[in-house]
Protein backbone atom coordinates (compact mmCIF):
# COMPACT_ATOMS: atom_id res chain seq x y z
CA UNK A 1 0.00 0.00 0.00
CA UNK A 2 1.15 3.39 -0.67
CA UNK A 3 1.11 6.25 2.14
CA UNK A 4 0.73 10.04 1.21
CA UNK A 5 1.14 12.75 3.25
CA UNK A 6 -1.52 15.70 2.65
CA UNK A 7 -1.09 19.36 4.08
CA UNK A 8 -3.94 18.57 6.74
CA UNK A 9 -2.05 15.37 8.26
CA UNK A 10 -1.05 17.50 11.11
CA UNK A 11 -4.09 19.05 12.09
CA UNK A 12 -5.82 15.45 11.93
CA UNK A 13 -3.14 13.88 13.73
CA UNK A 14 -3.44 16.56 16.43
CA UNK A 15 -7.11 16.56 16.92
CA UNK A 16 -6.73 12.58 17.29
CA UNK A 17 -3.90 13.38 20.21
CA UNK A 18 -5.98 14.98 21.89
CA UNK A 19 -9.10 13.40 21.77
CA UNK A 20 -7.52 9.61 22.49
CA UNK A 21 -4.68 11.30 24.54
CA UNK A 22 -3.06 8.62 22.88
CA UNK A 23 1.08 8.99 22.35
CA UNK A 24 1.32 8.90 18.48
CA UNK A 25 -1.01 8.91 15.70
CA UNK A 26 -0.78 8.16 11.73
CA UNK A 27 -2.95 9.49 8.42
CA UNK A 28 -2.36 7.65 5.89
CA UNK A 29 -4.35 8.01 2.74
CA UNK A 30 -5.88 4.65 1.00
CA UNK A 31 -5.88 6.23 -2.36
CA UNK A 32 -7.04 3.57 -3.98
CA UNK A 33 -9.08 1.76 -1.98
CA UNK A 34 -7.06 -1.40 -1.62
CA UNK A 35 -7.02 -1.38 2.24
CA UNK A 36 -10.87 -1.01 2.44
CA UNK A 37 -11.22 -3.78 -0.02
CA UNK A 38 -9.21 -5.86 1.65
CA UNK A 39 -10.57 -5.47 4.91
CA UNK A 40 -14.00 -6.12 2.78
CA UNK A 41 -15.14 -2.59 3.97
CA UNK A 42 -15.88 -1.15 0.38
CA UNK A 43 -18.97 -0.60 -1.82
CA UNK A 44 -19.39 0.34 -5.19
CA UNK A 45 -21.31 3.36 -5.94
CA UNK A 46 -20.42 3.46 -9.43
CA UNK A 47 -23.90 3.57 -10.73
CA UNK A 48 -24.07 6.69 -8.68
CA UNK A 49 -21.10 8.37 -9.80
CA UNK A 50 -18.98 8.26 -6.76
CA UNK A 51 -17.48 5.14 -7.51
CA UNK A 52 -15.32 2.70 -4.85
CA UNK A 53 -15.99 4.19 -1.66
CA UNK A 54 -15.60 2.88 2.47
CA UNK A 55 -18.60 2.14 4.15
CA UNK A 56 -18.38 4.01 7.78
CA UNK A 57 -16.73 2.15 10.71
CA UNK A 58 -13.84 2.54 13.27
CA UNK A 59 -11.21 0.23 13.69
CA UNK A 60 -9.06 -0.42 16.71
CA UNK A 61 -5.20 -1.13 16.17
CA UNK A 62 -3.02 -2.29 18.76
CA UNK A 63 0.16 -2.46 18.05
CA UNK A 64 -0.14 -3.04 14.39
CA UNK A 65 -2.77 -6.12 15.02
CA UNK A 66 -6.48 -4.97 14.02
CA UNK A 67 -8.25 -5.39 17.14
CA UNK A 68 -11.75 -4.17 16.87
CA UNK A 69 -13.76 -3.04 13.80
CA UNK A 70 -17.23 -1.81 14.62
CA UNK A 71 -18.75 -1.29 11.19
CA UNK A 72 -22.44 0.83 11.04
CA UNK A 73 -25.24 -0.80 9.25
CA UNK A 74 -26.17 2.11 7.51
CA UNK A 75 -24.31 4.95 5.79
CA UNK A 76 -26.07 7.72 7.70
CA UNK A 77 -25.90 5.53 11.45
CA UNK A 78 -23.09 6.79 14.27
CA UNK A 79 -24.14 4.41 16.56
CA UNK A 80 -20.53 1.98 16.70
CA UNK A 81 -18.24 4.31 14.59
CA UNK A 82 -18.19 7.52 17.03
CA UNK A 83 -15.51 8.76 19.02
CA UNK A 84 -17.98 8.51 21.77
CA UNK A 85 -18.48 5.05 20.92
CA UNK A 86 -14.96 3.57 20.09
CA UNK A 87 -13.93 5.58 23.75
CA UNK A 88 -16.75 3.83 25.60
CA UNK A 89 -15.62 0.41 24.35
CA UNK A 90 -11.89 0.99 25.33
CA UNK A 91 -12.74 0.81 29.07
Amino acid sequence: MQVRTFSWESDIATVCLIAVGCCGAAVCADFDASLTKALGMDVDLSAKGLGVRSTRYAMLVDNGKVTTIAKEASPGDLKVSSAEAVLASLK
